[in-house]
């Protein structure tokens, strides 16, 4: 089931605790600043009070997965380390194609995706596996449930090649940055959790993706628009977005 609600992350008190908690907080800082709910510009603040009142709802033995530019990655790890309810696991690399043209310094073209676990989370390799260098060779030696993806995802066996979601894309909202479904759904399916909190929805691909996978998912987003967005997106799900 899913449950899509208009919400603040830093107050909102949520309906159950869940095996996994997602944010894709970087498209949400702008918005934010533009609505002025940053006190006084502090980021840090900010981004402390909605990572203390999300954990909170964590199970023992659950996972916060959560995405960083560059430029706010030092930041986002650092609040989250000192809340010290949650331990570092690993970090994902998502390196695409086609980052924003910019003159004045290298072109950004990757994603940060920390991932830290509370207690022992499940994990199972097999719903992620990806076929490894043997088999794509034909070497009769290769397991033949393939192998665990690396942690820098391009494209060969180890690796996912995932591009960004371009404007043209069918599953593209019109005016806001998303994450590709390919990218969340492997995300989540590893840790195979039973329910999922989406702490910054935006145009709803976490409870999209829960919805494919079958998993219960409540998500909030404090922009009203965005949260009407979400549940006809939601709604109109077409499982055919994800072959």
């Amino acid at each position: 089931m899913i449950w899509i609600s208009e919400a603040d992350a830093r107050t909102h008190k949520f309906d159950q605790k869940a095996d996994l908690i997602f944010c894709d907080a970087n498209q949400s800082i702008g918005k934010f600043n533009a609505h002025s709910l940053i006190e006084d510009g502090d980021f840090t603040y900010f981004t402390r009070r909605w990572v203390r009142n999300c954990l909170k709802y964590l199970n023992d033995d659950g996972i916060f997965i959560f995405t960083a530019l560059p430029r706010y990655s030092y930041d986002f790890e650092r609040v989250v380390r000192a809340e010290g309810s949650v331990n570092y696991r690993e970090t994902v690399v998502w390196h695409y194609r086609f980052g924003t043209y910019v003159r004045s310094k290298f072109v950004t073209s990757h994603l940060n995706i920390f991932i830290y676990q509370r207690g022992k989370p499940l994990f199972d390799w097999r719903q992620v596996a990806v076929p490894s260098q043997r088999q794509q060779a034909g070497d009769d030696r290769a397991d033949a449930r393939g192998r665990t993806p690396g942690t820098v995802w391009e494209h060969s066996g180890s690796v996912w090649d995932i591009p960004r979601m371009s404007g043209n894309k069918k599953q593209r909202t019109s005016d806001s940055p998303q994450l590709p479904f390919k990218l969340v759904k492997r995300l989540i399916k590893g840790f195979i959790p039973r329910r999922v909190i989406d702490v910054m929805t935006g145009s709803g691909t976490v409870p999209i993706v829960c919805k494919h996978l079958g998993i219960h998912c409540e998500a909030i987003d404090i922009d009203p628009y965005a949260v009407q967005r979400a549940k006809k997106r939601v709604e109109e799900f077409d499982k055919d977005l994800f072959l």
